[in-house]
């Protein structure tokens, strides 16, 4: 039998022993929730939504000009979350969709600049994908956080 035959018989006793030790660590491949990621989205999209209201009334109440100090606060907003979220280790699924929510407000904001440039309101038409977009980036967020809370997959 030689010395291969030890081997293998302590190999034997041990590997039940490690996979024993080992089942009890968890691995976490992804961060854990956070309430300040989850407060600050759910913050945001609620004033997402107030904004898209006061954007329905005539010329001139419709302009941009009216609205700059949402998209400064909104902007500001965007810059915490994306600072807190990328402070999160094992965070890159967050990061990802935090700069996704950044592109679509600065699309978002185009589109209102645009509109008040030629001396018009935007249409529901145009406000409606817009706005579906924005809340499908908050609602993804607040998804991925949830399911952090209840450790899901």
């Amino acid at each position: 039998m030689g010395k291969w035959a030890i081997g293998r018989r302590a190999a034997a006793a041990i590997l039940p022993a490690l996979l024993l030790a080992l089942s009890g660590c968890a691995v976490s491949l992804i961060s854990a929730y956070d309430q300040t990621t989850d407060d600050l989205a759910m913050t945001m999209q609620k004033a997402a939504v107030i904004h898209a209201e006061e954007m329905d009334q005539p010329a001139p109440g419709c302009f941009y000009a009216r609205f700059r100090q949402f998209y400064r606060e909104q902007h500001a907003d965007i810059s915490l979350l994306e600072l807190r979220v990328t402070s999160i280790p094992k965070n890159d699924p967050t990061v990802q969709q935090v700069l996704s929510l950044r592109s679509a407000l600065n699309s978002f904001e185009s589109l209102h600049k645009s509109a008040s440039a030629a001396g018009r309101c935007q249409s529901a038409a145009e406000l409606a994908p817009a706005m579906s977009g924005l809340n499908s980036i908050f609602g993804a967020i607040l998804k991925l956080e949830f399911a952090k809370k209840r450790g899901a997959p």
